[in-house]
């Protein structure tokens, strides 16, 4: 039968065999074995252990009646059993007095098998339909009482397992027809008390109908006493699958492990998805955030990749200096840094960031400061300034024939020379310069220019430094402009 999940039956089994040891009784072929049918009415507290001492080494329970009716005893029976490894079977106590009633009760049965699924390992027997309630041939089409037990045992048999009849001669005689149920490979459970009975020695035929019992109820039990009734099987290997279980897919984070489990007597299979996910095995995680490029923390699944938890950290686009440009005032002038996200956050200055100066940052050059990102950051960004030199301002400008001589204050500090830039245009269009490389020259005279033309004149210093290896003019602001009308 294709009871699920008894991989664990199997495996014992498999075990016993391989270590040379004796079948027990009920696994032999044409053997009588001995067993119990059980419900409710023997009570509770039954002692599976003391029977199975008693050479009742196998049982049916009960586990329902009617549309969905759970037997009270139910889960304690089947739990009893199993905890004493007495292998067993269920049945279903039918009240259906028509097809549409006997699927409800096979669904119900099928969704009490589901919470069984894998958990039994002795239970390996069939699901057995018991009929025998006189209000079913009180309230029942005669004829079609067979049909109740094929949509029963249709149903149980699509679920998965062997189903299995139980019934009198009468029903299976007169309105059952057995031949058919046999035909359809249904097992079949007997009813006939026979107490005095002591041979047991091949399977009993159902009255006359040349169909043989699969197990025979053979005796009535005393309930008042809690003695079960007495029953008997012989093929135990033709009523239970034996199955070994072979794992066929590893558990990943979220989806079950699969094990395939076939049968060692007959190669019936099944596949259940029976092995718990692992979970996910989550580590945080950084992608730091650059001057160009978000960031983020998230968590990752080291075992299947799998990301959740995203946090983005906006990139440190905005990096900027207080101020780009100084003069030189013979002190030391560094301008401060800020350092905001993209999104116009204020990064913090010892977290996310440090701020290397250069040395000096007092005479006249060009200096570079350092922004190193992070902690949730990473990457450098360089900005740099300039200390200017100081300038100077023109004292005078005196005309000469067609020229002009112009003087200035002397600044000699931090300065390399001067620049003298004149124009026709106050807004110095077309202006031309001339370069002063002595630094304590105060005046100079341009000439050749157009008589009787008035000219603008302005002056500024310079300092000339070393700037990646090559020479680089600093300029101060012009001074501010002097007009001159040249002579004839």
């Amino acid at each position: 039968m294709k009871q699920k999940c008894k991989s664990l039956f199997c495996a014992l089994l498999c075990l016993v065999l391989m270590c040379a040891t004796a079948l027990p009784v009920w696994a032999a072929t044409t053997a009588p074995v001995f067993g119990t049918d059980v419900s409710q009415h023997n009570g509770k507290g039954v002692d599976y252990t003391a029977w199975k001492n008693a050479g009742k080494t196998f049982t049916m329970i009960r586990m329902s009646y009617g549309n969905d009716h759970l037997d009270p005893q139910f889960w304690d029976n089947v739990n009893a059993a199993e905890a004493a490894g007495v292998p067993f079977g269920v049945y279903h106590y039918s009240y259906a007095f028509n097809t549409k009633e006997a699927t409800i009760e096979a669904n119900y049965v099928k969704s009490v098998l589901a919470q069984m699924k894998g958990k039994y390992k002795y239970f390996v027997l069939p699901v057995a339909y018991d009929l025998e309630d006189q209000l079913i041939l009180d309230n029942s089409n005669k004829k079609t009482i067979i049909q109740h037990a094929i949509t029963f045992c249709d149903a149980i048999r699509a679920a998965g397992y062997t189903p299995m009849v139980y019934a009198n001669l009468n029903w299976f005689a007169n309105y059952l027809n057995v031949q058919t149920l046999h035909s359809k490979g249904y097992k079949l459970w007997y009813a006939n008390w026979q107490p005095k009975t002591t041979d047991f020695s091949a399977p009993v035929q159902i009255g006359k109908t040349g169909v043989y019992a699969d197990i025979w109820q053979y005796a009535e039990g005393d309930m008042a006493a809690g003695v079960p009734d007495y029953n008997v099987l012989w093929d135990f290997k033709a009523l239970a699958h034996v199955y070994s279980g072979k794992v066929i897919a590893q558990p990943t984070c979220t989806a079950y492990g699969k094990t395939k489990y076939t049968c060692t007597q007959c190669g019936d299979s099944y596949t259940v998805a029976n092995i718990k996910p692992k979970g996910h095995s989550y580590k945080s995680q950084l992608t730091k955030a650059t001057t160009a490029k978000d960031g983020q923390i998230y968590k990752k699944c080291s075992v299947c990749g799998a990301v959740t938890g995203k946090t983005v950290i906006a990139k440190a686009s905005n990096i900027k200096l207080s101020k780009t440009a100084y003069t030189y005032n013979g002190k030391v002038q560094k301008p401060s840094v800020t350092v905001k996200n993209s999104k116009g956050k204020a990064l913090k200055n010892g977290t996310d960031y440090k701020i290397s100066y250069p040395k000096g940052m007092k005479n006249v050059g060009k200096y570079t400061v350092k922004v190193t990102l992070k902690g949730n950051y990473s990457g450098t960004k360089s900005l740099t300034y300039n200390i200017n030199p100081k300038g100077t301002s023109v004292s005078k400008v005196k005309a000469a024939k067609k020229g002009f001589k112009v003087t200035w204050k002397k600044q000699a500090t931090q300065t390399t020379g001067y620049q003298v830039q004149y124009s026709t245009s106050s807004k110095f269009k077309k202006a031309k310069t001339v370069t002063i490389s002595k630094n304590k020259t105060t005046s100079k005279s341009v000439s050749k220019l157009s008589a009787k033309k008035k000219y603008y004149v302005r002056v500024r210093t310079y300092k000339t430094v070393k700037i990646g290896g090559k020479s680089v003019k600093l300029y101060s602001g012009w001074s501010k402009a002097k007009s001159v009308t040249t002579k004839k």
